[in-house]
């Protein structure tokens, strides 16, 4: 399934944005600033995290229209052997490998999104 290769450069993309969130609120705490200079990076710093959260979840829920669509598509195979239509298993291990990549890239957003939960919490906790 494309879906799932697509998504590999956002993930990408994803890491590489909250690698770049983690070092800027590193370089906000080590720098001398006052309360609301800090306060106000910090907020952009969340705001950004925020933006990733959305995105995350936009994904994740167009995992879950795929979901319907991968039962769907078993319900057919099913079908199909109750009319004895024969299935090839070269069919049979492509539509394997399909449903475990989506499968694969579902859990790897579920893992981003709590990674950007962990950094959104650590930056919150800084702040008060």
């Amino acid at each position: 399934m494309l879906f799932a290769n697509s998504n590999k450069h956002k993930i990408e993309s994803i890491h590489e944005e909250m690698a770049a969130i983690q070092e800027a609120h590193h370089e906000i705490v080590n720098e001398p600033q006052t309360p609301v200079e800090l306060l106000n990076s910090i907020e952009g710093l969340k705001s950004r995290l925020d933006s990733l959260h959305e995105e995350v979840d936009a994904i994740l829920y167009q995992y879950g229209a795929i979901h319907e669509m991968l039962h769907q598509v078993d319900v057919m195979i099913s079908d199909y052997y109750k009319m004895d239509i024969e299935i090839s298993s070269y069919e049979l291990n492509g539509i394997e490998q399909d449903l475990l990549s989506v499968k694969d890239e579902y859990k790897r957003f579920k893992l981003l999104k709590s990674e950007i939960g962990a950094v959104t919490e650590k930056i919150v906790d800084r702040r008060i």
